[in-house]
């Protein structure tokens, strides 16, 4: 049996000692200097929040591990990743070309897929970035120029649309009644023209509250026919489904339910 190998705990460097210089020249643009704990690398394929941490750790650390030293990591993470997508793209697995991106640049990489092979047969893959999105809402353009695939030259929906959700997903849909309530969670009543609603009132006062810094937090209520539902989905318990009011075709009249201090009752605004 091999004896157990301790690691060191190593001091993150002082701002005044760091230095990019291990860094590639080309990556370097990425650098935040305003992190909440110093220097952060944001970068499409990669985030280390922690550079002065990084910068720190000597090579071949831990025992064994052949990795370069401090930033030199960065270099080889980005390096390794960006040759994983060429060879994505020549398999065209586009799952794992995706999701090789971190999170946050994900949608981009998918929209830029669908700009060269169409969505028809991405739908699946579609369905998973949404669901792994933390917040659509900064994507909003892009999520409307991949929504919009969706739709017939006639109206309606493609058949082939069907299939972002999953197979228990599409059987729950089926079953919605003609006219649905739905609700959303927002900080203000301006963040209503989302396309992120819920079945669960509850699931929508809950995202309502989640920012404690929010003075005014409102739940948004509105009644939608079946038609106008692009997709459900229930992962995370959120039962939410997906409001296009692009092409609603029709005029939504939305209830602002002011949410209450503890033992009040709701307010419609």
């Amino acid at each position: 049996m091999q004896p157990h190998q301790q690691t060191t705990a190593i001091p993150a460097l002082e701002l005044s000692d760091f230095s990019l210089d291990l860094l590639d020249p080309d990556l370097r643009k990425y650098v935040d200097w305003e992190g909440n704990y110093g220097p952060v690398f944001d970068h499409p394929l990669y985030r280390d929040p922690i550079m002065l941490m990084t910068a720190a750790i000597p090579a071949d650390y831990p025992a064994g591990s052949a990795s370069p030293a401090g930033l030199g990591r960065i270099n080889q993470i980005v390096d390794l990743k960006q040759r994983s997508l060429e060879k994505y793209k020549l398999r065209q697995d586009w799952r794992s070309y995706v999701f090789t991106f971190h999170r946050p640049y994900r949608v981009d990489a998918l929209l830029t897929i669908i700009r060269s092979v169409g969505a028809s047969r991405l739908w699946p893959l579609i369905g998973d970035v949404w669901r792994d999105s933390e917040s659509n809402m900064p994507s909003r353009v892009e999520w409307a120029e991949i929504w919009s695939h969706a739709y017939g030259k006639q109206g309606g929906f493609r058949p082939e649309f069907c299939r972002v959700m999953s197979a228990k997903e599409r059987r729950f849909y089926k079953a919605l009644p003609e006219t649905i309530t739905v609700y959303r969670g927002c900080f203000d009543a301006s963040d209503t023209m989302a396309y992120s609603w819920t079945l669960d009132r509850e699931m929508a006062e809950w995202f309502a509250r989640r920012k404690r810094s929010q003075e005014n937090p409102v739940v948004a209520k509105m009644d939608v026919h079946k038609s106008n539902v692009l997709a459900y989905f229930a992962g995370r318990n959120e039962s939410e489904v997906v409001i296009d009011f692009n092409f609603g075709g029709e005029d939504y009249e939305i209830e602002i339910i002011e949410l209450p201090a503890e033992n009040e009752a709701p307010v419609a605004a």
